[in-house]
């Protein structure tokens, strides 16, 4: 089954709001959003690449955004790309984050 970046972003904070505060919440919402806004939110994760990344990266540069606010933004979507896949390979059960 594909899960979409809407789809692990609603799976995330329905389990990241039990436990972050308000202020960190409102801090990854934003970077999702801004995720969600330029790749799509019903881009599927299998379909988003280096191609696909270096194009947000270029993206975010454009509008202004400091270098450090776009590689963060990238390291959250990988690292929770990846805890997510893990945990359906190796638990299909488990809920997973995003951010």
């Amino acid at each position: 089954m594909a899960i979409s970046l809407q789809d692990l972003s609603t799976i995330y904070f329905d389990e990241r709001s039990k436990t972050a505060s308000k202020v960190v919440l409102t801090v990854e919402r934003y970077r999702i959003n801004n995720l969600l806004r330029l790749l799509g939110g019903d881009t599927s994760l299998e379909k988003i690449n280096t191609q696909t990344m270096q194009n947000y990266i270029n993206k975010r540069s454009q509008e202004g955004v400091a270098p450090v606010t776009v590689q963060r933004e990238v390291e959250q979507l990988v690292t929770r790309s990846e805890e997510h896949t893990s945990e359906l390979q190796s638990h299909s059960d488990l809920v997973c984050r995003l951010l």
